[in-house]
């Protein structure tokens, strides 16, 4: 009875890089909408005794965001790398994305 395939089906979704004040980078992923999720991220910092990390950095502004056919994997990929990496990747993201869906 090899038909049905009861694996975790992947949601496709966004990998998106944020930068707060002291210059971190953060790096995170959703299958919503990135501008809902970088919402929740300023609610948070926003909030006075926030327990999140974005939270507690004090600031939130999203640098770009990359689409991803699986992004939990594409997130731990990138965790991975060196800020001047993510901060490359982040630039491609938003370059490919405004240049896609904007001009």
């Amino acid at each position: 009875m090899g038909f049905f395939n009861f694996g975790k089906r992947k949601t496709p979704g966004h990998v998106y890089f944020g930068r707060t004040p002291s210059g971190k980078i953060y790096t995170g992923s959703t299958t919503r909408s990135v501008r809902a999720r970088v919402g929740e991220h300023i609610h948070e910092v926003n909030k006075p005794n926030s327990k999140t990390w974005v939270g507690k950095q004090g600031g939130f502004r999203l640098m770009g965001s990359i689409p991803s056919n699986n992004p939990r994997k594409a997130e731990k990929t990138i965790k991975g790398y060196s800020s001047n990496q993510k901060r490359y990747l982040a630039r491609q993201g938003a370059r490919r994305y405004k240049s896609r869906y904007y001009y």
